[in-house]
């Protein structure tokens, strides 16, 4: 189940990065396009492949769909738990009062 769960971590991440708004968080600069879709890509390749490989586990199906889906809703509230609490909220600049 480890490999699992890490599989999902790095595919959240790369789906995670691939948007703008987070890869600016993390990197202090603005992504193009072609870092943005390899990264969506492994995103999605990697769900596939935790999605795959959780068909291969030999439990029941109904209990791995549950493991599966509640691994990617915790996995998905810690990542957006350290977007809000371990990255600088970035600077707004104060618009001035039209007097």
């Amino acid at each position: 189940m480890a490999p699992l769960v890490f599989l999902q971590i790095l595919s959240l991440l790369c789906l995670s990065l691939a948007m703008d708004k987070h890869f600016k968080l993390i990197f202090k600069k603005k992504s193009n396009a072609r870092i943005s879709t390899i990264l969506r890509f492994i995103g999605w390749l990697g769900l596939a492949l935790s999605i795959f490989y959780i068909t291969k586990i030999s439990l029941p199906v109904g209990l791995t769909i549950i493991y599966y889906l509640c691994s990617a809703s915790l996995i998905i509230l810690l990542m957006a738990l350290f977007y809000l609490y371990f990255t600088p909220a970035p600077k707004v600049k104060k618009k001035q009062p039209d007097y």
